[in-house]
């Protein structure tokens, strides 16, 4: 009996991060960008999906011109395979407004095949040398369940 206390005890006191009157270990923002993660790349931003479904990373590289999206699970753990081949952002650098379209990227130790990725690449010769870059991908269907005008605003990485 005292043995299954204290085994059970840790699990009690273990919270997970469902509401926002709790305390952890991580930093988060609250507010418009929800409860996000940090970043599983240095300086990107990240957007939580729905009420803590999903997190979702934007990462753009000024010296190789390209944007990057990534989709994870709630504690950014795990990528979240996306049944697409590709996710457009509206994208805005300067005073120009584009489309980028985002290609997803292949990669068998991850499991990520043509058209079921977490991972998307975009590439433009606007975005390279770009000290800042915000947009929205306007949708994005993760396990099932619709996202829509997810915005972003991306600082250049040192």
């Amino acid at each position: 009996m005292l043995r299954n206390v204290i085994i059970s005890l840790p699990l009690l006191l273990i919270g997970g991060c469902g509401g926002h009157d709790h305390d952890h270990d991580h930093d988060h923002e609250e507010g418009a960008a929800g409860h996000s993660h940090d970043p599983t790349i240095k300086g990107a931003a990240m957007i939580e999906l729905g009420a803590h479904k999903g997190q979702f990373e934007v990462f753009h590289n000024a010296e190789d011109g390209t944007l990057t999206l990534l989709v994870w699970d709630a504690h950014v753990t795990k990528g979240v395979q996306v049944k697409a081949e590709s996710v457009t952002a509206e994208v805005t650098v300067g005073d120009e407004t584009f489309a980028l379209t985002c290609e997803g990227q292949v990669n068998a130790l991850k499991k990520n095949a043509k058209g079921n990725t977490n991972h998307f690449v975009g590439t433009d010769a606007r975005l390279e040398g770009a000290s800042q870059v915000t947009g929205t991908v306007a949708s994005i269907t993760v396990n099932g369940i619709e996202y829509t005008d997810l915005s972003f605003t991306q600082p250049v990485t040192q």
